[in-house]
């Protein structure tokens, strides 16, 4: 059984508060430091509950923004880049630092860049890296690899267009 959006959101809803919370306190010590909060994919496709997520985010001090960092959990492999593209929009608008937590076998992570994350973090469950690994270590390894690699490639290609040079007499 799935767990219902509603629950997501009051869970993500919670977190913010608390994060909001933790900046004020840590800002009234003369302390700084960046509090992440997860908030879940299926809340922020589920239009009620990404209005709800939204309007509080709007509700927090602007001021405190730079101090949050808000992570899209639960983005499955294939998600649809197209709501991807516009959840992460619609946060940077609002935080400016998010980040993408992807799992391992998202077989197009350059796609999740495209998305104009900060980061982009991979999940490995038990099944990968537990006592009994489904998956070999180097395979593991050089998938992650290659993924770097194809996430890399279209901004390498960009920036290593060779320039001539005059050449001095």
């Amino acid at each position: 059984m799935a767990i219902p959006a509603k629950h997501f959101a009051a869970v993500d809803e919670a977190c913010l508060c608390v994060s909001e919370q933790a900046i004020q306190e840590l800002l009234s010590q003369e302390k700084q430091a960046l509090i992440g909060v997860s908030i879940h994919a299926r809340t922020l496709t589920n239009v009620p509950a990404c209005a709800r997520i939204l309007a509080l985010l709007d509700r927090l001090d602007r001021a405190l923004c730079r101090y949050r960092v808000v992570k899209i959990a639960g983005v499955a492999p294939g998600f649809p880049r197209l709501y991807l593209n516009e959840i992460v929009q619609l946060l940077k608008a609002r935080v400016g630092n998010v980040v993408i937590g992807a799992t391992w076998d998202e077989p197009d992570i350059a796609g999740l860049l495209q998305a104009g994350p900060v980061a982009l973090g991979v999940t490995l469950p038990a099944t990968v890296v537990g006592p009994a690994p489904t998956v070999s270590f180097q395979t593991l390894m050089l998938k992650l690899h290659q993924d770097v690699q194809r996430a890399h490639a279209p901004r390498c290609a960009s920036s290593s267009k060779v320039i001539s040079r005059p050449r001095w007499r």
